[in-house]
């Protein structure tokens, strides 16, 4: 029996979405569906579909049938959430979610890659559309209002960005920074139109009894545009408007155009922040080119139904599948990039190994200087398809799945879970493992109460339990040759100021290095990267996904790393931390059995590699301003926590 498409809208656009404006694209998919002999079916979106915090969709989605919810924010095979890309005729059609949660968030965006003079002409075609007429998404004034040259303009969104967690401080606090670090310029305030301005307007009016330069307005907001000097917002859609006007941004909040943006997460670093967006020079076609363009579905576009099928394809559902009178097969442009190629290379080789029917890629996932990840349907079978660039890469894919085969023996069923291979390719280095997207771990602990994140740490922690099983031994701990190899990493890079932080840590660390020579801890076959983003989350099942081959590490090693990764990433500082850490996130992760932090080894074996893990990612992510100052900030937490035994 063929799948059907599945809309899900709100309840009172069910019989008329075809009608509505904002629901564009569902209209369009309809009539290319029931075209081509498919089914469409329109039904009233679950509430549940659009909480950032829920793990799973029991009841409502699992029905082998293609669900396209709008703004939704679910993860799961068989759903594509869709809504407008900030600016029309350009949608999110995405499997992980849509505008601040969209997959567009975790690519790379490479300047030197973007041709200019396609850009170029992109740009003035906004600018034609959008600045010359002084229009936006929603409705403008059209009387002309003049404003403060030079002044910071903010855009509040109501409470939105706080009900999605999305807001790394409060309102308040944000524009209190922003006043504050103003440097002598008149702060603009505008209120979203479609939010209730009456609790914004009363924290502007407090700050203004203050004595802040803050100007309320309700002007045109390409008035706005054309005279400030930055923009400034929590993630509005308004920052690309103001790239229009090669105006630069700040973001106190979660974004998918934070590659070309400044991002605070710590309102105390304002000023800096505001100091390197002034600094910027143009770049702004090329990156609105590459955002819409390279990222988003455009309306307009002359191949919109191949690139619909191709996208359905790209989750299962292929025109066999929907039960389309159409190949499912989607033709290749004539003119390929060179991800293109590589893909169209890669396809051909899966192809003819032994046993596949048939092999499609979706996309990339992710790239590093030793392997590429892309999502792909092979048999029918969506998967995780990983290929190294090593030396010797038949003997990394080799080990990668005797890994996955041991382990899978006792975690294949249950609560913690383990990725499946599916297929061993190492003569081409590449291996298929089963897909579990669903929602990643570090996200849904973000997001979660209190309570909810000590259980989720808690539970973390009982996975890694699981994986090892009775792999465990006590040895030693490697203290010495960590701090040799991590001494041995290139500080070029670093400022003055910088430079004297990492010299102070790591004579604290060669002191507590040798406090541990001659101490056995307790070592264990561990996951290799044991971090949130591999961690997968569904029905209360942990998966665990990118295992390595075997990795024998100081257990307190792996429970850093995962620490350490969720702190450099985290929205806002721990209060009161442990280590430089979240006190609670200690306790909850170690509680499952991990480590006794009531004994004296391992707290101080877990104090080291916390450290040492500070350090490392201090020197290796140093090229990253946005984790460059969360780290410097954990690394400062951390000294000031533990006594100085000195090199």
């Amino acid at each position: 029996m063929s799948a059907k498409v599945v809309f899900h809208v709100s309840s009172k656009s069910v019989e008329s979405y075809q009608q509505k404006p904002h629901l564009d694209l569902f209209g369009r998919i309809h009539k290319l569906i029931e075209a081509r002999g498919g089914q469409v079916v329109a039904t009233a979106r679950d509430k549940r579909l659009r909480n950032p915090s829920l793990i799973g969709w029991d009841g409502v989605l699992d029905d082998g049938n293609l669900h396209i919810v709008e703004n939704g924010w679910v993860n799961q095979p068989n759903v594509l959430n869709a809504t407008i890309a900030y600016v029309r005729p350009y949608w999110h059609l995405d499997a992980q979610g849509v505008l601040c949660n969209s997959s567009i968030s975790g690519r790379t965006y490479s300047p030197k890659r973007v041709p200019y003079k396609k850009a170029k002409a992109f740009f003035q075609s906004l600018r034609s559309k959008h600045v010359e007429t002084r229009r936006s998404r929603y409705g403008q004034k059209l009387e002309f209002e003049e404003l403060p040259k030079g002044a910071i303009a903010v855009f509040l969104q109501g409470d939105l960005p706080h009900r999605q967690r999305t807001a790394y401080c409060s309102t308040e606090e944000m524009l209190r920074a922003v006043a504050s670090g103003a440097g002598g310029r008149t702060v603009v305030v505008k209120a979203h139109p479609e939010s209730d301005p009456i609790p914004a307007m009363e924290t502007v009016h407090r700050l203004l009894e203050e004595g802040y330069d803050i100007l309320p307005t309700d002007a045109n907001i390409h008035d706005i545009l054309s005279t400030c000097c930055a923009t400034v917002s929590f993630g509005s859609a308004v920052c690309l408007e103001g790239f229009m006007h090669r105006r630069p941004a700040i973001m106190f909040g979660q974004c998918d155009f934070h590659h070309y943006v400044e991002t605070v997460r710590d309102v105390a670093r304002f000023p800096e922040a505001l100091e390197r967006a002034l600094a910027r020079k143009g770049g702004y076609a090329q990156y609105l080119y590459w955002y819409f363009n390279e990222n988003c579905l455009s309306l307009d576009a002359p191949d919109f139904d191949q690139q619909i099928l191709k996208q359905f394809s790209s989750i299962g559902f292929d025109a066999q599948h929907l039960g389309l009178d159409v190949p499912s097969a989607v033709p290749a442009p004539t003119k390929m990039t060179s991800l293109a190629q590589t893909i169209s290379v890669l396809e051909d080789k899966v192809r003819s190994h032994d046993g596949v029917d048939s092999f499609v890629i979706s996309e990339r996932i992710k790239t590093s200087h030793g392997s590429d990840v892309y999502d792909a349907i092979l048999n029918a079978e969506r998967v995780v398809v990983k290929i190294f660039h090593v030396s010797d890469p038949v003997t990394r894919v080799t080990a990668m799945k005797q890994e996955l085969d041991f382990v899978s023996q006792n975690m294949a069923q249950g609560p913690y879970q383990v990725n499946q291979c599916k297929m061993c390719m190492p003569e081409i280095g590449a291996i298929a493992v089963s897909h579990v997207g669903l929602q990643r771990l570090d996200k849904l602990i973000w997001r979660a109460s209190r309570s909810e994140r000590a259980h989720l740490l808690h539970q973390s922690g009982a996975w890694l339990s699981a994986y090892i099983g009775d792999r465990h031994r006590t040895g030693p701990s490697r203290a010495l040759k960590m701090m040799r190899k991590l001494e041995g990493k290139s500080l070029s890079a670093f400022t003055k100021e910088d430079r004297a932080l990492i010299d102070v840590a790591m004579d604290q660390l060669w002191g507590d290095a040798t406090g541990l020579k001659g101490r056995d801890v307790l070592v264990a076959a561990t996951h290799g990267d044991f971090v949130g983003m591999n961690m997968h989350v569904k029905d209360k099942v942990f998966y665990g996904v990118d295992i390595q081959g075997t990795s024998w590490l100081p257990v307190a090693k792996d429970v850093a790393r995962f620490l350490v990764w969720l702190r450099m990433h985290e929205p806002k500082a721990p209060v009161n931390p442990t280590f430089g850490l979240c006190t609670a996130d200690i306790d909850a992760i170690c509680a499952s059995g991990l480590l006794d932090l009531d004994a004296t080894d391992d707290r101080a074996v877990l104090a080291f590699f916390i450290g040492e893990n500070l350090c490392s990612r201090f020197i290796e992510e140093y090229a990253r301003p946005d984790l460059r100052w969360a780290i410097r900030r954990a690394l400062k937490d951390y000294l000031g926590s533990v006594s100085g035994n000195g090199r």
